[in-house]
């Protein structure tokens, strides 16, 4: 008969072998039967059936029922007598078990890390009683796990939510590169008349500021004359693309957005000692450009109408910084 080497596991047939010998044995009146018999009835090792009758019996094997045979002592009944340091006779009579049985729950509890044995006697060593400091460091230790457990929580559903929100979009462009069917517009120029208006804008003058070449490479140049020029050249080519415009349709209102910053002003320290004319000086000169440019749409333009719609800019202030609800009140 072969022997089966110690320390390899066991087939499911070999366990529940090992199991029905002992229960035969235990049946037959053997109320502790010898490991080594059951080994070589078996055909394995000793220890091999030392270390299977200590774990579960298997589901599918009911345990023996022998007649006259002591219940198996209950785990609380076990603890309570192994308060007290006994040998296996003690413990048996105690229990009101056989000593074999004894030693099957004394062998049960040597996993525990509490089952003291000395001189043949055996106890349970009891765990010490927690201190306040350990009550506290226990707490502290919950009440932070706690915490990274709702952190991770939080951020979990914050990934959620910004996965959520990315496979949306992602939905969206995919809609977006579907084709579409085009709508084509058909073209027609021989409708005749219909009538437009003209909307133009000025700002930002600055005709009182004096760009020197010499300072910036040769550039540009800015001084009263070109910002004459510049105005005059403005109000000429407006009503050139008004003209061009009335080709194919009526235009007979203009609307001009006369907007700020028409002049400089003393706005930052170094204009007081660059500027061509001072801001009272500036002012009535731009006022001569736009009155000299309205006249001229006025007498040539062949406008019906005219409107002026006015709005101040940042240079014409008289405050240190912007004012927004009252900024009206202080501006040139």
């Amino acid at each position: 008969m072969s022997i089966h080497k110690v320390g390899a596991s066991l087939s499911p047939e070999k366990i529940k072998a090992i199991w029905a010998e002992h229960d035969r044995r235990v049946t037959a009146g053997d109320a502790k039967p010898s490991r080594s018999a059951i080994a070589r009835t078996i055909g394995v090792h000793r220890d091999s059936v030392c270390r299977y009758l200590r774990l579960p019996r298997p589901d599918d094997l009911p345990a023996p029922t022998v007649p006259g045979a002591f219940a198996p002592p209950s785990t609380d009944a076990l603890h309570v007598a192994l308060k007290t340091p006994r040998t296996l006779d003690e413990l048996a009579t105690v229990l009101g078990c056989t000593r074999g049985a004894a030693l099957d729950r004394v062998d049960e509890l040597r996993g525990s890390g509490q089952l003291r044995e000395d001189g043949g006697r055996y106890w349970l060593e009891s765990a010490p009683e927690p201190t306040v400091a350990d009550v506290v460091a226990t707490d502290r230790q919950r009440i932070r796990l706690e915490a990274q457990l709702k952190e991770t929580e939080r951020r979990y559903d914050e990934t959620l939510r910004q996965l959520e929100e990315s496979e949306a979009r992602f939905d969206h462009l995919i809609a977006i590169r579907a084709p579409i069917e085009p709508v084509r517009i058909e073209a027609d120029l021989s409708l005749p008349g219909g009538e437009a208006t003209a909307i133009v804008q000025a700002s930002d003058w600055h005709v009182e500021e004096v760009v020197e070449p010499s300072t910036v490479n040769g550039l540009n140049t800015y001084n009263l004359d070109v910002a004459k020029q510049r105005a005059d050249r403005y109000f000429r080519n407006v009503l050139k693309l008004v003209r061009k415009e009335r080709q194919d349709v009526a235009i007979k209102t203009l609307v001009w957005h006369l907007a700020g910053d028409l002049v400089s002003n003393y706005l930052h320290p170094e204009l007081e000692e660059s500027n061509a004319l001072s801001p009272t000086e500036a002012i009535r000169f731009a006022k001569q450009l736009i009155t000299a440019g309205l006249r001229l749409w006025r007498d040539d333009g062949e406008f019906d109408r005219i409107i002026v719609v006015t709005s101040y800019g940042n240079h014409g202030r008289t405050t240190h910084k912007p004012r927004y609800s009252s900024g009206h009140k202080s501006n040139l």
